[in-house]
């Protein structure tokens, strides 16, 4: 080959050089760099696929993440929350408990709750009877007439009033307020059947207790009656008799109770009459209402 093809060979070069990026040809070194780099990529790549795998399998053992409404329900199921202001009229009221629905309103005394003389009056052939400002009976007294401590049950107010007789008879009327219409149901529950204490007598004392019975009384949702006879035995026999009766009557959260006692019984058997009349009558006052 001449000189002149030899530099155009040159020449051809330098333009092919111009046109491309200059590129190294590698060598020993640089192949061992190039290997190691695709080993790391490979290890990355595998530790990374299986994360996401372990990552998959773990969420898909945890139950589905719910919108954060949906959360807030789920958590209140089972309540009633309510969105109005805490008493104060600041910050939260706590939700009501689902199975405590009250089955009606919470009822408040009237002004003048209590029984007059013209309610109470007559007892049987017994008239005349005038309120007193005895305090009321103790635990003892109306423990012997099957009766439960009703000065400790809870009842807010506890209200007590009684009358007397110029025949060694009284009187007793109780009304209770009490906080709902579950605990008023439970003093009715309870003297269903007379404690059987209620039954020892006294020495040489012969006591009879009625068991108590459903009374059907006017205004109210239920009620009880029962009367107890204490009599002189056999070796006492010139003791007194005694006659008390009991009744009382429930309406919602409210319940009232009379207690009569005398030496004998005025209505000559027709107790339960009186109680149901007088009873709708202490119901009538205690809430408020006109005598039907």
């Amino acid at each position: 080959m001449d000189d002149s093809f030899d530099e155009h060979l040159r020449h051809r070069f330098a333009t092919l050089g111009s046109e491309f990026p200059p590129a190294c040809l590698p060598g020993p070194r640089a192949a061992r760099r190039r290997g190691t780099q695709r080993t790391r990529n490979q290890i990355t790549g595998t530790v990374l696929a299986g994360s996401i795998v372990a990552a998959v399998g773990v969420f898909g053992l945890l139950p589905p993440l719910l919108p954060a409404d949906d959360r807030q329900l789920g958590a209140q199921a089972g309540t009633t929350a309510s969105t109005s202001p805490g008493p104060g009229g600041h910050g939260y009221a706590p939700p009501a408990e689902a199975s405590r629905v009250p089955s009606a309103s919470v009822l408040e005394l009237a002004p003048d709750p209590l029984l007059t003389n013209e309610d109470v009056n007559p007892v049987g052939d017994y008239g005349g009877f005038t309120m007193t400002s005895d305090a009321p009976p103790d635990a003892e007294w109306l423990a012997y007439r099957c009766l439960d401590d009703l000065l400790h049950v809870g009842a807010d107010p506890f209200l007590a009033a009684s009358w007397t007789h110029e025949l060694e008879s009284s009187l007793v009327q109780f009304v209770l307020r009490m906080p709902d219409t579950g605990q008023a149901e439970r003093i009715i529950t309870d003297h269903t059947i007379a404690p059987e204490t209620c039954r020892d007598a006294e020495p040489e004392r012969i006591k009879e207790v009625r068991d108590p019975a459903s009374l059907d009384v006017d205004g109210g949702e239920e009620g009880l009656v029962w009367t107890i006879d204490d009599e002189p035995g056999p070796s006492n026999p010139g003791s007194s008799s005694s006659f008390s009766a009991v009744a009382m009557a429930r309406a919602e959260n409210v319940v009232v109770v009379v207690v009569f006692g005398a030496m004998d019984d005025p209505t000559h058997g027709a107790w339960d009459a009186y109680a149901a009349r007088t009873l709708a009558h202490a119901l009538d006052r205690a809430l408020g209402r006109t005598f039907g």
